[in-house]
C-alpha cells in the first residue's frame, strides 16, 4: 500500500514527482507446513518497510514537524521513485558534493540478484575523491523511516558529512534554509563555497553480521537506478559518465529445479490463507527458529515461508501475509518518478527483475505452494 505521504522533492532542476495510487494484488523440498486457518478475508496488499512506531536507535525520537534533518542520498535514494517506494516525504532537494569521500560498492551480500550496494569511504584532505549526491530536507518521522529501511544500524549507520552545495544551488539555499545552516566562504579562485552539515548512511566492518565489505560490481538494476537518479537531478556530466562506466552484474536466469516445481504445486493458497499466514503477535517475543508457524509472503504467485529470512522483524511484521510482486517491480528505474500500481503497468524490465528475485527466494526460503490466482502472472 502507498500512503499519502509520498516523496515530493522540491527542486529547481528536476520535475515534480508523480504520486501513484494504491493497489491491491495479489528453497527447499521440505514438505510445506500447513498454514494457519484463515482468520480474515483481507485482500493481499503490497509490501511495506515497517510500522512507523518502530523507532530506530540511529534517529532522534523528536517528532516536531518543524524540525528538519538534512540527509544525503548517494545511492539508489537519489532516484525519487525509490523514496516513493519507501514512503518518504521530501521538503526540498539540492545537489551536493562530498569532498575526499569515495563511492564504493563494497557492501556485499549473499545474493545472486543484488550482489552489492553503495557505500562511502573517507579519505584524507586533498585526496581528490568526490562523491556527488542529493541533500534532502526531511522531517523527523521520515528520518526515522530512512533509518529503519537502511538497517537500523545493523548494516548502514548514519554519520555526518560536510556537503558542499553545487554553486548554482547556493542562492536559493541561502534564501530558503534557516539562518546558520550554511557555512559560506570564498575560495582563492573567487568562487563561493557553501557547505551544510548533513547525514549519510555508511557501512563499517563492525556493523556487519552476514555482510562483507568487498568491492563487488552491483546489479545492472541497482547501477541503473543510480544513473537514472543522477540524470534526473542533473548531476555533473563527468560524474554521470563515471557511473555509466562502472561494471555491473547481470541478472540470473530463472530456472526451477524439479524439487522446487513439486513444492510449488504442493498446495494452493487463497488470498485469505496467505493473509492469515502473516505476522502473529507471539513472533515478537521469540526468535524465528522457535516459531511453530511459517511466515508467508508471496512473489509472482508463489508462496514462501520467510521466517528464517535475515531481514529485521519489522520487515517480517510489515510484509508477512502479503504479495511483494509490485513492490519488487517498483525497485526498477523506469520513468524515475513513479512506481507500478497494477500488473498491467509492468514492462519487460520489471518482469525480468521479479523473475530474477525468484531465483534468490527459491534458493533462500522454503517454497510452500502457489496462489490460486497465479495465472495472472503471465511472465
Amino acid at each position: 500500500m502507498h500512503d499519502a505521504r509520498v516523496a515530493q522533492p522540491v527542486s529547481a532542476h528536476a520535475p515534480p514527482l508523480v504520486a501513484c495510487s494504491p493497489s491491491a494484488s495479489a528453497a527447499s523440498s521440505a514438505a510445506p507446513a500447513a498454514a494457519e486457518s484463515a482468520k480474515t478475508t483481507s485482500p493481499v496488499v503490497e509490501a511495506d518497510y515497517g510500522p512507523a512506531s518502530d523507532l530506530s536507535p540511529c534517529a532522534s525520537p523528536d517528532t516536531d514537524p518543524t524540525h528538519r534533518f538534512y540527509y544525503i542520498g548517494y545511492g539508489s535514494n537519489m532516484l525519487p521513485s525509490m523514496l516513493l517506494l519507501k514512503k518518504v516525504h521530501v521538503h526540498s532537494s539540492r545537489r551536493v558534493i562530498l569532498h575526499d569521500v569515495e563511492l564504493l560498492f563494497d557492501l556485499a551480500v549473499k545474493s545472486l540478484v543484488e550482489p552489492s550496494y553503495a557505500n562511502l569511504r573517507r579519505h584524507p584532505a586533498g585526496s581528490g575523491h568526490e562523491t556527488h549526491g542529493i541533500m534532502y530536507e526531511l522531517e523527523s518521522r521520515d528520518m526515522l523511516t530512512m533509518d529503519r529501511v537502511e538497517g537500523n544500524g545493523r548494516s548502514y549507520v548514519r554519520e555526518e558529512f560536510q556537503a558542499e552545495l553545487y554553486e548554482e544551488e547556493v542562492d536559493t539555499a541561502l534564501q530558503q534554509l534557516p539562518e546558520g545552516t550554511i557555512t559560506l566562504r570564498t575560495g582563492s579562485d573567487g568562487r563561493r563555497h557553501a557547505t551544510v552539515t548533513a547525514s549519510a548512511y555508511i557501512c563499517h566492518p563492525n556493523n556487519l553480521s552476514r555482510l562483507v565489505l568487498k568491492d563487488t560490481p552491483p546489479s545492472r538494476r541497482y547501477l541503473d537506478v543510480l544513473i537514472a537518479g543522477a540524470r534526473y537531478h542533473k548531476l555533473r556530466p563527468e560524474y554521470i559518465a563515471k557511473l555509466e562506466a562502472h561494471p555491473a552484474t547481470p541478472l540470473p536466469k530463472l530456472e526451477f529445479t524439479a524439487e522446487q516445481l513439486r513444492a510449488i504445486e504442493a498446495r494452493t493458497y487463497t488470498e485469505a490463507e496467505l493473509a492469515a499466514g502473516g505476522w502473529r503477535e507471539y513472533m515478537a517475543n521469540m526468535p524465528p527458529e522457535q516459531w511453530p508457524d511459517p511466515l508467508l509472503i508471496a512473489l509472482r504467485g508463489i508462496v514462501f515461508d520467510v521466517r528464517h529470512s535475515p531481514y529485521a522483524s519489522s520487515w517480517k511484521q510489515a510484509n508477512g501475509g502479503k504479495c511483494m510482486t509490485l513492490f519488487t517491480a517498483g525497485r526498477v528505474a523506469t520513468d524515475c518518478v513513479s512506481i507500478p500500481t497494477e500488473l498491467e503497468h509492468l514492462g519487460p524490465e520489471h518482469k525480468a527483475y521479479v523473475n530474477a528475485t525468484l531465483v534468490d527466494w527459491a534458493r533462500s526460503y522454503i517454497i510452500m505452494g502457489h496462489m490460486e490466482d497465479r495465472g495472472k502472472y503471465d511472465f
